[in-house]
């Protein structure tokens, strides 16, 4: 097993299709069909089923991956300690965090890390949250942007910045309430009770931010109109944008400034989210991510 080898096969396995696989690659599909064939040859075993245009790991396929991101995740950790011993400021640093949280971030960090690393390739991977924790476990980056809780058995933890849960609402709706400002909150305040029978973009009963809001509404004895239900904060957020009901947003998932948005602080002043950098406890963290997760903690802690 090589690295090409792998790669071609995890972006297969990853897209479940020859056609798309191949685009990725920016190969042609015959001669992914070729190369595929000649790892399985190699092995003795199918790696993968094939169905019409759909294809699926077999179990050698699915051994042949996770062994595959081992052997990945030691180059990778020898290249990094390589890199410190040349005590040089260059190479890769690769960070995983949620969609939402990038403009966030980066806004206040990139600048300051290119200063401190101009050389260095900050390649920051957006997925969504389940999947950043699912590569952070299978040691895809160099470090992991995700909130409480994390699993302590397999990753070391740094706390990085905590996280108020807010209200975003239509903008046109602010005129028929009461905000008032209010020293260190970071944006206007309200009281939950002003928005009683108003309509809400909702998430998924067992989201972390849902349960947050039901408690919040069975606290202050207050009844909203739940509109939609959706999974992801920005789509929530898309659709506060379009008028139709307010949202319990993180600050983190504050994409940037809109005219249709505005952002309140609660009164209420819900607890706060720890948000860590992770990474694998036996995987070697370079000195560049240990400067990336200083730069962070001193930044938003």
């Amino acid at each position: 097993m090589n690295t090409k080898q792998l790669k071609y096969a995890m972006v297969l396995a990853e897209t479940k299709s020859f056609s798309k696989a191949a685009s990725q690659l920016n190969i042609s599909q015959p001669s992914l069909s070729q190369y595929v064939k000649k790892i399985e040859t190699e092995v003795g075993v199918p790696l993968f089923e094939r169905t019409g245009g759909y294809v699926k790991l077999t179990d050698a396929g699915k051994f042949y991956i996770q062994a595959g991101k081992k052997m990945l995740s030691i180059e990778k950790d020898l290249e990094n300690q390589l890199l410190d011993v040349k005590q040089e400021k260059v190479g890769t640093l690769t960070v995983g965090m949620s969609h939402f949280r990038t403009n966030d971030i980066l806004k206040e960090i990139a600048q300051p890390f290119k200063r401190l690393y101009p050389n260095v390739n900050l390649v920051i991977d957006e997925r969504t949250l389940s999947q950043v924790i699912e590569g952070a476990e299978h040691g895809e980056f160099d470090l992991a942007i995700i909130p409480h809780p994390v699993d302590l058995s397999i990753f070391n933890t740094h706390k990085v910045m905590d996280e108020e849960l807010t209200l975003a609402l239509p903008t046109a709706w602010v005129k028929d309430l009461c905000p008032t400002t209010e020293k260190d909150r970071r944006y206007p305040v309200i009281d939950i009770k002003e928005l009683d029978g108003k309509q809400f973009i909702v998430g998924e009963s067992n989201q972390t931010v849902q349960t947050a809001l039901d408690r919040l509404l069975e606290e202050n004895g207050v009844t909203i109109k739940p509109q939609i239900t959706v999974k992801r904060l920005e789509v929530q957020l898309e659709l506060v944008k379009m008028g139709l009901g307010a949202a319990l947003i993180p600050t983190g998932a504050k994409k940037q400034s809109d005219q249709k948005v505005t952002y309140l602080s609660l009164k209420q002043n819900l607890a706060k989210r720890d948000i860590y950098a992770v990474y694998r406890k036996d995987s070697y963290l370079p000195k560049i991510a240990k400067d990336f997760i200083a730069l962070l903690q001193k930044t938003f802690l």
